[in-house]
């Protein structure tokens, strides 16, 4: 009988690990929109312009910082916000689901996981550990680039003495702004604006690896014209869960949810052999 326990727990584990636990978009298509992001220019800002211009990175996207090009840190923060080196991928996942018809304090995943509303969760990281990846972030970014230019945390203290340690704190500034980023891009997502872990797959985000992959022209023209926020939005009512302005990027709470079903839906109708939605 202990035996036959064993077995059944073990065969869950085996289960569990092989579950993309509430995944959004498909990790290499964050890495994509990430890459097409840092080297390309959007709305009258460029990343290599401005690295170039404010930071005097010489080499802009293309400049090596910790052994790898900017472009890349901000590229692999697409991917590490889902699947983090060294941990159990997708844990981080399910702080990636927002109700915009619920305040924030509990608008995140609430069925056979739990998490934090992606809006907090973009600013406050005190809960992550070593087992989920750690403090990815805005705050913790914008720490990690005061690291790099003085080599002081918040507090004071010199936790970067060298150059080579200074470097290294670029680079996580860089990473950190790639897996916010990832965050942002969730919100396109149908599954991702309602209670739904979708652990077994979601059509929308298979479809946008296929386009991706099979079509990638088509791919690319859906990153190089999309559609911006009304930059007013950031000049409203601050709420402390999530002080810093970015935050109401993701906000617009009536009607967010039905607008990405919407969406969804016209390019089903639009798009031969667009999947249907999953089961939930």
């Amino acid at each position: 009988m202990k035996k036959i326990k064993l077995s059944i727990v073990i065969l869950l584990i085996l289960l569990l690990l092989n579950i993309p636990l509430a995944y959004s978009l498909e990790v290499s298509t964050h890495e994509a929109i990430n890459k097409s992001i840092a080297e390309g220019s959007f709305n009258g800002f460029s990343l290599d312009t401005y690295l170039k211009n404010n930071l005097g990175f010489t080499d802009g996207k293309k400049e090596s910082v910790n052994g790898q090009e900017i472009w890349m840190w901000v590229s692999d923060g697409g991917r590490y916000e889902d699947k983090p080196p060294w941990t159990i991928p997708y844990v981080r996942s399910v702080n990636h689901f927002h109700n915009p018809l619920k305040a924030w304090s509990n608008a995140g995943l609430y069925d056979v996981f739990i998490g934090m509303s992606p809006v907090v969760w973009a600013q406050d990281q005190s809960s992550a550990t070593i087992l989920n990846g750690g403090d990815w972030s805005w705050v913790k970014a914008r720490e990690n680039f005061y690291i790099a230019l003085t080599g002081k945390d918040f507090n004071g203290n010199v936790v970067a003495s060298t150059q080579q340690e200074r470097e290294k704190y670029f680079a996580k500034t860089f990473r950190a702004v790639g897996q916010v980023m990832h965050l942002v891009q969730d919100a396109s997502v149908p599954a991702h604006v309602r209670n739904d872990s979708h652990i077994w797959g979601e059509g929308y985000e298979e479809w946008v690896k296929k386009i991706m992959t099979k079509n990638p022209s088509l791919f690319e023209s859906f990153i190089s014209n999309p559609l911006f926020y009304d930059i007013s939005i950031l000049n409203e009512t601050s709420n402390p869960l999530a002080p810093i302005p970015i935050a109401k990027r993701k906000k617009r709470e009536k009607g967010s949810g039905l607008y990405f079903y919407y969406i969804s839906f016209i390019a089903r109708l639009k798009t031969p052999n667009f999947p249907r939605r999953n089961r939930f």
